[in-house]
């Protein structure tokens, strides 16, 4: 009789090749290429505390002509086709999170993606006399609808309807209430100017800064810090060249690409506005932080494209590893 086959071997690889490796090895080989240090891998024992970014979507006030621009379908309800598209993209977007945090060990981390009931009036009809209204109203007033959901520790995007709202501009965070877990409430809030974004630039700005401004409620600056040189939640974006005079924007990079809005002033950015030279892929810069080389270009071909002029500017809400590694230590940090 034949000896018996040895054990399979104590590894679990068998007879893998030398050179194979599993995803989670070459994901902490690239983490630590870019500079991060890579987790402690590992699994959720029973009873471990367990961490959940959830983010909750609300329709704000929506006027008619932006229903109507769905047809005659849009007139039921506040919830176009640019809201759900901002919706859809957070989800995505936290999907790319979820997936980091697994191939890195983060098994206790998860993502949440819901639709909140409409906020305001139906018959809302915007215009550029809403802007002289103090911004406090529309901050308090968002406090008043979300109630006892302010207890809770998830962010709540408001999807506003605001194309000529300079005070909200593309989007913001409510000041006092801007991350989960960190301030006087457990909840975040946060703003997302959809028919600004529609009315200026297109779907895919829309898109892009539906998942800026709600991942702006799970950044802070400790956080950015162990993962990129710098404190700027901006930073963690970039601006790629995929091709000769291509530009791709990443969602953090979003309205930051041509450097913000700095020192310009109202009266620049204004200018800059109508005559579209922000220069940064967007009709209106950001006026959040931004260092000088916050927004990083990346790839072989970045930078080495034609003028300005030519270039032609592209979104995508792909996360850069950054991003996605800096939601993961704030949860781990503050929602754990």
């Amino acid at each position: 009789m034949d000896d018996p086959p040895d054990p399979p071997d104590a590894s679990g690889v068998g007879d893998r090749p030398d050179s194979w490796c599993s995803r989670r090895t070459v994901l902490s080989a690239g983490l630590a290429a870019a500079g991060l240090r890579a987790p402690v891998v590992g699994s959720v024992e029973q009873g471990e505390p367990r961490a959940t970014v959830h983010v909750t979507c609300y329709a704000g006030p929506t006027p008619l002509y932006a229903r109507l621009r769905d047809g005659p379908s849009g007139l039921g309800s506040p919830w176009t086709s640019a809201h759900e598209a901002g919706m859809a993209a957070v989800a995505d977007g936290l999907d790319q999170i979820e997936s980091h945090a697994r191939e890195t060990g983060r098994d206790w981390f998860s993502v949440a993606v819901d639709r909140g009931p409409s906020l305001g009036s139906p018959l809302a009809a915007a215009s550029p006399i809403d802007a002289a209204a103090p911004v406090e109203r529309v901050y308090d007033g968002f406090r008043e609808a979300i109630g006892a959901g302010l207890d809770e520790r998830r962010c709540h995007l408001l999807c506003w309807w605001g194309p000529f709202d300079h005070r909200i501009g593309y989007g913001r965070t409510v000041p006092g209430d801007g991350r989960v877990g960190r301030g006087d409430r457990p909840a975040a809030l946060a703003i997302a100017n959809v028919g600004a974004t529609e009315g200026w630039d297109g779907r895919a700005v829309t898109r892009n800064v539906a998942i800026h401004e709600a991942l702006h409620a799970f950044l802070s600056p400790a956080v950015v810090e162990t993962v990129i040189d710098g404190l700027c939640d901006h930073g963690l974006g970039t601006v790629r060249e995929p091709d000769p005079g291509v530009r791709e924007v990443s969602p953090m990079a979003t309205t930051y690409a041509g450097g913000g809005a700095g020192e310009r002033g109202p009266a620049g950015l204004l200018a800059d506005g109508l005559m579209g030279s922000n220069g940064g892929g967007t009709r209106w810069a950001g006026r959040g932080c931004v260092a000088p080389d916050a927004v990083r270009e990346e790839g072989e071909k970045a930078g080495a494209g034609p003028t300005e002029s030519d270039v032609t500017w592209r979104h995508s809400t792909r996360l850069t590893v950054e991003t996605r590694e800096a939601v993961c230590r704030y949860a781990e940090r503050t929602l754990r």
